[in-house]
């Protein structure tokens, strides 16, 4: 199985996104100080990083002459 550029950048913030979440879970299970300050930090890139990725394929499409608001996740025939 081939991996698309755009499969590999979704694996890479899934395992950004889990990591900052295992993390959060066990610096709150040794009850560190900054454990509220990593649980802010991945609820905010649970938003923040998907729609970072969507913004990039939306200026992909604008680099490709197509127009903003083009799907950029359409599957090719």
């Amino acid at each position: 199985m081939k991996l698309t550029k755009k499969q590999i950048g979704a694996w890479i913030a899934i395992f950004l996104i889990a990591s900052l979440y295992v993390l959060t879970f066990f610096l709150s299970l040794w009850n560190h100080p900054k454990a509220m300050t990593f649980f802010f930090a991945s609820l905010c890139s649970t938003i923040a990083l998907p729609l970072i990725v969507h913004l990039f394929l939306m200026m992909k499409n604008v680099k490709d002459g197509k127009s903003l608001w083009d799907n950029p996740y359409k599957k090719k025939n």
